[in-house]
């Protein structure tokens, strides 16, 4: 019997604890990630960066040699809020280096588990598709580093299909996501106008949106199906606290468009969750007075003043958008001139460069795919998008679970406001495409488990 089995056989309960979160492991991250943000808040940024990525190898060569999968892919997901922040400092592609360790674990010492995966069409072909689209983007520019991130989404996604074969590991994996997005607010908080972002001395790090989207995605799963994708449904105090904690620091980040894309995903608990209503209802009134709180603050203000800028009607669309709207204006102009295949992988910058006047990459993914790849990729990007809204669909009914469509949802209006080809993209993707046929059996399982235990 496989370890996954003996965690969820309803016949083994009387024999086993309950299954919890992994607080060894929660301990190992915060080792990583607390000392690194804490050189940050004392201006070492360079030192936060090379402490995040030495520490990280230090801890997963352990779990290596005690062949855990589980812990490394958990370890690994944890910690990608601070990973995306120090990127940009050191290692740039180390997060897709330890992606795909992650994934070369389960090669070694599990691949019929990663047979099953590629069995998944949604995530075959949505890997297919973003390996070709990357491959043809290497020929037209010449450069292997062009929309090489796409590889980020495929091994993010699978990495949460993959932990999420024992549900304690993926909650402990979302939970150490918190711990990483409050390291990170903490470590930014003296710096820069927007909690995400700053300038420490001649180094300009971080952006908003990498704080805003994970605090959305975690908002979304600590409210849904009474926070069992944290396993904090029998722990209302500490969910209560993950609850306003990740949701003070998306407001404070200042992203709108990851607020707009918090709500959207609240959306389905408020229409077909009636058990998450009350609570939902709960955790917005104590945000509202926390937040009232910050807003005496001069950090507070900052934060309102990027909400008028999207309310003010004396301002210019654009510049209440950052210039986003621009870039969807100029779209039909940028379609028309090749609406089958578009103007090729990679031509995303120059061509926006020639309609906008700004070398800037496209805003959005949506934006992207009708400009590089026309109606073919775009077409495949919303049947892709299609089939898993249905799936979460089918889930809820099925399974009475909401979060898979709720992180799909979320992640449709992400991607109208960035290029949705991330790690972080890749978690609201992977918790998507658990609503197949995996996740209903473990699901139900570990209730089947914990109604042993009542009874």
């Amino acid at each position: 019997m496989s370890a996954a089995a003996i965690e969820t056989t309803p016949r083994m309960a009387f024999r086993m604890r309950s299954v919890d979160l992994h607080w060894d492991l929660l301990a190992q991250l915060s080792f990583c990630v607390v000392p690194a943000m804490a050189a940050v808040f004392v201006a070492r940024p360079l030192v936060g960066a090379q402490y995040t990525l030495g520490a990280l190898l230090l801890v997963l060569a352990y779990h290596v040699i005690r062949r855990d999968r589980f812990a490394f892919g958990g370890i690994v997901l944890g910690s990608l809020p601070v990973l995306d922040l120090m990127r940009g400092l050191f290692f740039y592609y180390g997060v897709i280096a330890l992606l795909a360790g992650t994934c070369l674990m389960w090669m070694a010492l599990s691949p019929t588990r990663l047979a099953h995966l590629w069995q998944d069409k949604a995530w075959r072909w949505m890997t297919i598709g973003l390996i070709v689209f990357w491959w043809l983007s290497v020929l037209l520019t010449g450069s292997y580093t062009t929309n090489l991130r796409s590889f980020e989404v495929i091994l993010t996604s699978a990495c949460v299909v993959l932990v999420a074969e024992r549900r304690s590991y993926l909650a402990t994996a979302l939970v150490g996501m918190v711990i990483s997005a409050a390291a990170l607010g903490f470590g930014l908080l003296p710096y820069g106008e927007r909690l995400g972002m700053g300038v420490i001395g001649d180094t300009s790090i971080g952006n908003p949106i990498l704080l805003g989207m994970p605090c959305a995605l975690l908002v979304v799963l600590s409210l849904s199906d009474s926070g069992r994708w944290m396993l904090l449904e029998r722990r209302l105090f500490l969910r209560i606290v993950v609850c306003i904690t990740v949701a003070e620091l998306l407001i404070l980040s200042g992203s709108r468009g990851s607020w707009i894309a918090a709500l959207t995903g609240l959306t389905p608990l408020l229409l077909f969750k009636r058990q998450d209503r009350k609570i939902l209802l709960i955790a917005v009134a104590l945000v509202g007075v926390v937040a009232t709180m910050w807003l005496t603050t001069a950090r507070g203000q900052k934060v309102a003043q990027q909400f008028e800028k999207t309310v003010d009607t004396d301002r210019s669309l654009a510049n209440r958008t950052s210039g986003r709207s621009v870039q969807w204006s100029v779209l039909p102009l940028v379609f028309a001139e090749s609406p089958i295949w578009g103007w090729g992988p990679g031509s995303g910058k120059d061509v926006a460069a020639i309609y906008t006047g700004r070398h800037l990459a496209w805003h959005a993914l949506y934006l992207q795919m009708i400009g590089e790849t026309g109606l073919i990729g775009a077409s495949f990007l919303l049947l892709f998008l299609g089939v898993l809204i249905f799936r979460g669909f089918q889930h809820w009914r099925t399974c009475q679970e909401i979060a898979p469509l709720a992180s799909i949802l979320t992640y449709l209006v992400v991607a109208g406001s960035v290029s949705g080809l991330d790690a972080i993209s890749g978690v609201f993707v992977g918790i998507a495409l658990l609503a197949g046929d995996i996740s209903p059996r473990i699901v139900l399982a570990q209730r089947r488990v914990i109604t042993g235990r009542a009874a």
